[in-house]
């Protein structure tokens, strides 16, 4: 994960050419005029387009990971806190749903159908996120049907199947938080 200012702020230009011009039509040169940088400059950070782009799906893996620690640490403590966590976190927070990020979320499907070996730290990041769901004072199948449920409404929104819809989002968080509440004062 790039830590240079430079290499940052190239990253942070990837995600708004793309949002604004498309995957197919991002450039080097266009990432360059809006980081402020030359291409020289991009290129000397990255090396190509293609290392472009992997730094860029790295990030968002990482920027997953750091979503799930921070949902995490803002639920409240108790049984299954995680899974409340992430419940809330995703399904609250429209900013997530933004047609921006709707953009940049496109542009890790298209890279992974270019190098399908990106999709490792995605995964890894993924099987930690089920993981903790299978292991969080849940019945298994409740979690598997949840992470399933924000797995398919994360698709279908990036694939462009379903569009951001708040009311729908507000009855999924509302259904499933009280299929964990449920579940948790079954085990009581």
């Amino acid at each position: 994960m790039p830590t240079n200012p430079k290499s940052i702020l190239a990253l942070e230009a990837t995600e708004a050419v793309i949002a604004r011009d498309g995957f197919a039509n991002f450039t080097i040169d266009a990432v360059a005029t809006q980081a402020g940088l030359s291409k020289g400059g991009v290129l000397h950070h990255f090396g190509s387009k293609d290392a472009l782009i992997r730094a860029l799906v790295l990030r968002g893996a990482e920027q997953w990971k750091a979503n799930c620690a921070e949902a995490l640490e803002l639920a409240s403590e108790g049984p299954a806190r995680f899974a409340r966590g992430i419940l809330e976190f995703y399904l609250s927070d429209k900013k997530s749903w933004s047609n921006e990020r709707k953009s940049v979320a496109c542009a890790y499907l298209a890279a992974l159908s270019l190098d399908p070996e990106l999709i490792e730290p995605i995964k890894a990041v993924s099987c930690n996120v089920h993981e903790q769901f299978l292991d969080n004072d849940i019945p298994v199948g409740l979690g598997l049907v949840i992470i399933s449920a924000l797995d398919g409404l994360w698709m279908s929104w990036a694939l462009g199947l379903n569009e951001y819809n708040e009311e729908r989002n507000r009855l999924l968080l509302q259904t499933l938080r009280l299929m964990v509440e449920d579940a948790i004062s079954d085990k009581k």
